[in-house]
Parts: C-alpha cells; sequence; structure tokens
C-alpha cells in the first residue's frame, strides 16, 4: 500500500470527485465541516509510539491564532536546504563495545508557518548541537536541519519496530559490538556517500526522540522540491527500537535477518 493511499481514500469519501483535484502529496491535514482528519506523525511525539498507518480526526479548523485566518488544509512547504549542512553518515564506535548514546541532540525544535490563498504551508526546523564529536572539514558543531510531517509520515512507512522484551531498558553501561556491527552519527541514509560496509549501522540517537524522528526523515529525499517518496538507492531497512525494547536486544533482532539494517536506538 502507498503512504498516501488511505489519505486519499477518506479525502475521497468526504469530498466526492472533487478530492482528485487535490493532491495528497503534500498534505497531511485537510478540513472539512468544522472536522479536521491529519497524519499521525503531526505532534511531537516519539516515532515509537506513532502507528503511521493511522490517521486521526478532530473537531476544528486550522486556524492563525494571531490573525484568526483559517484555511481547510495544511501542506508541506518546500524542503529547505542550507548549504554544506548534509550530514553524511559519520562511523563512531567500532571493535568490541559501545555505550549506548545521543551524538546529536536536538536542543530546539521551531514550526514554521506561511499563509496561501487556500491552505497554510508548514515546516519543522530541527537545531542540533554536536559538539564533541567527529566533524568533517567545513562542518560546524551547531546547525539547523529541516524536515516536514509528510516526510517524516512517508519515513515511517516500512519502518520495522522492535518487540518487546523482558530485559532491564536504557542500560547507560558498555554494551557488545559483534563482528559486522559498528555505531555512527548521521541524518543523510538515502545515497552511497560515506556509507558503511557494515551489516548492521546503529544510529547513536538514543533517549532523544527528535532526533529519532530526524533520522526516519533522512530516509526520504525530496528532489523535486514538491514530491518526497523514499529513495530507491536506500539498500537498507531500517529497524526502530520502541521503549519496551533494550538496547541490545533491538540490535540482535535486526542481525538475525537477511540483508543490511539501520538500527535507531
Amino acid at each position: 500500500m502507498n503512504p498516501d493511499d488511505s489519505f486519499i481514500s477518506i479525502l475521497s469519501t468526504m469530498l466526492g470527485q472533487s478530492s482528485m483535484n487535490v493532491s495528497a502529496k503534500r498534505i497531511f491535514l485537510f478540513s472539512h465541516r468544522g472536522w479536521s482528519l491529519f497524519d499521525s506523525s503531526v505532534g511531537d511525539n516519539d516515532p515509537g509510539k506513532v502507528n503511521c498507518e493511522s490517521l486521526s480526526i478532530k473537531s476544528g479548523v486550522p486556524t492563525n491564532t494571531r490573525t484568526n485566518e483559517r484555511k481547510f488544509m495544511m501542506i508541506d512547504a518546500p524542503r529547505i536546504r542550507p548549504k554544506g549542512d548534509t550530514r553524511w553518515p559519520v562511523v563512531m564506535d567500532r571493535g568490541n563495545h559501545y555505550v549506548p548514546r545521543c551524538v546529536s541532540p536536538i536542543v530546539k525544535r521551531t514550526e514554521l508557518y506561511s499563509s496561501r490563498a487556500k491552505e497554510f504551508w508548514q515546516s519543522l526546523r530541527f537545531d542540533v548541537d554536536e559538539s564533541g564529536t567527529p566533524l568533517r572539514s567545513r562542518e560546524v558543531a551547531k546547525f539547523s536541519y529541516y524536515a516536514s510531517y509528510k516526510q517524516l509520515h512517508n519515513g515511517s512507512w516500512g519502518v520495522v519496530k522492535t518487540m518487546p522484551c523482558s530485559h532491564p531498558k536504557n542500560e547507560s553501561g558498555p554494551l557488545p559490538l559483534d563482528m559486522g556491527v559498528l555505531t555512527a552519527k548521521g541524518f543523510v541514509w538515502v545515497e552511497k556517500k560515506n556509507e558503511p560496509e557494515q551489516r548492521i549501522c546503529i544510529v547513536l540517537v538514543k533517549g532523544d526522540s527528535r532526533a529519532r524522528w530526524l533520522v526516519i526523515a533522512g530516509l526520504v529525499i525530496d528532489d523535486s522540491g514538491l514530491d518526497p517518496h523514499m529513495y530507491d538507492e536506500l539498500k537498507r531497512r531500517v529497524m526502530l527500537r520502541c521503549d519496551s525494547c533494550c538496547e541490545d536486544c533491538a540490535v540482535k533482532s535486526a542481525s538475525a535477518m537477511e540483508g543490511k539494517w539501520l538500527v535507531i536506538l
């Protein structure tokens, strides 16, 4: 099923054939007769608690609280890409052990809006601080990344969530790194540039729900500025650790399956 199929189906039920004139590729919220339908990615929630296969319906219409301006639709703004801030994967830990942690914390999240004739455009800005981690030439420790709700929704589609385990959660001590496993930082995983060769790659974003979202956003590229989609060159399957699973079991679950995997702590 395409990530937008259910959204288009419900829009068709609400509006009839007129919905065929509305592209759902950028819409993440649509209002009709005082009710709003929106993707489950909307909000500031941890991705492990979001079901990308569900949609939400709530009473109300998008309103600018300063001007009382109302629109019946909210869509993703064209992507903003600051020059020089594409963070390709960087290997952090090799060897026998690693410490689960977040090396790319999000220090601020900002929702940006603009008004158009029939809709609001919206974008998300994430301010990142990678102080204390390896930086490439011309990279700075503090930078901003931009994403969108539809991008997060599409990136979640196909991500495998971990099953619950009975072990203690949120371990702070060293955990084993088996052969063929390494840890890394990075927010862009859709191209082969700097792609680690190891079969299992652990992304160090433990405990930061916004950083976890940003990794998922990095599974989708928006090459036209209008149509976010899963990039064909993503060669890894993706496993997202949920709170009910320990870090070690998340890695072992990916290791037990065939192919190359990206494990989001």
